[in-house]
C-alpha cells in the first residue's frame, strides 16, 4: 500500500503544544504506511490562539512562513487549532491536489459517527463558547447557529459548549498544577453532562488538552456513575484528525484525485 505523508499544523507558536500533540498521537495504532511531519508557527503567531485577532495572526504567521515547504510535499494537511481556522479554507484552496482538514471539523465527523443521543464540547475560555457554538451551526446546518434547541437534523444532539477558564497553553505551560487542571476540566465537563439530557460523548475543545482524556472520563462517572460514566465517549480531536485526514486520503486516491502535490503557501 503507498505511504501517506501528513502535516501536522500547529498554527501557534507553542512546541510544547506540539509536543503534546505528538504523544497522544504516539498512542494510537501504529500504521506502516502513515508518516506525520509536525510544524509549529514561528514567533510572529501567539503561542496561545484565545480569540478571533489571535486567529487572524497565526493565519498570517503561516501563510508567510515559506519554511512550510521544507519537508514536503505531502498528502494531507491537519490544521491543529479547534476553531473554524481560517487556514482550513486557505490551504484547501491553495492546495486542490491536498486533502486538507481543521481537528474542529475532523472531531465534529468523528463524534457524529458514534451514534450517541447528545453530545458536546468543553473547551479553553469564554470566547470559544459562542465561537464554537457559531462554528457547530455552520458545519451542521450553514446557519451559524448552535444553540442546541435551533438546530436541525443530526445537530438536534448538540449540548453545547463549556469553557474551563483557561487558555490552551496552560495545559502544558505549567503556569497551573495539574490538580488546578483537573478541577478546572472537571467542573467544565460536569456543568456539560448535567445540562439536561444524557450526554454520550464529550469532545476535548482544544488542540492542549491532547491527552487528558483521562480527566474527563472521572467527570463523567462522578457525573453519572462509574458504569454509565465508563460509558461516554471522550473524542481527542487531534487523533480524530489523524483518522479523518488519513481516510480523506485514501479516499481522494480510490476515487480520482491523487496526493502529494506539495505544500503552496
Amino acid at each position: 500500500m503507498a505511504s501517506i505523508k501528513l502535516l501536522l499544523l500547529n498554527p501557534n507558536s507553542s512546541s510544547s503544544m506540539t509536543d503534546g500533540m505528538l504523544r497522544a498521537i504516539s498512542s494510537m495504532p501504529s500504521s506502516a504506511v502513515l508518516s506525520i511531519t509536525p510544524y509549529t508557527a514561528p514567533a510572529p503567531s501567539p503561542a496561545s490562539i484565545n480569540d478571533s485577532n489571535d486567529i487572524l495572526a497565526s493565519h498570517d504567521a503561516v501563510i508567510d512562513d515559506q519554511s512550510i515547504t521544507r519537508d514536503g510535499p505531502f498528502d494531507g494537511i491537519l490544521v491543529a487549532c479547534y476553531s473554524q481556522h481560517s487556514l482550513v479554507n486557505t490551504l484547501a484552496r491553495r492546495n486542490p491536489d491536498i486533502a486538507v482538514t481543521g481537528i474542529f471539523e475532523a472531531s465534529t465527523l468523528a463524534v457524529l459517527g458514534l451514534g450517541v443521543e447528545r453530545w458536546g464540547i468543553v473547551t479553553t475560555g469564554a470566547f470559544w463558547e459562542e465561537h464554537l457554538r457559531s462554528a457547530v451551526g455552520l458545519f451542521l446546518n450553514g446557519n451559524g447557529d448552535g444553540h442546541h434547541h435551533h438546530l436541525t437534523g443530526m445537530g438536534n444532539k448538540f449540548a453545547g459548549v463549556y469553557s474551563t477558564g483557561l487558555d490552551a497553553q496552560d495545559f502544558h505551560s505549567g503556569a497551573f498544577t495539574e490538580s488546578d487542571i483537573r478541577e478546572k476540566l472537571r467542573k467544565a465537563t460536569r456543568a456539560l453532562l448535567l445540562a439536561g439530557g444524557r450526554v454520550g460523548a464529550v469532545v476535548l475543545g482544544c488542540a492542549g488538552m491532547a491527552g487528558l482524556e483521562e480527566m474527563v472520563r472521572e467527570a463523567a462517572t462522578d457525573a453519572y456513575g462509574q458504569d454509565e460514566g465508563r460509558r461516554v465517549f471522550v473524542v481527542d480531536p487531534v487523533r480524530a484528525g489523524v483518522v479523518q485526514l488519513e481516510a480523506a486520503v485514501k479516499n481522494r486516491r480510490m476515487f480520482g484525485l491523487g496526493g502529494g502535490g506539495g505544500v503552496m503557501i
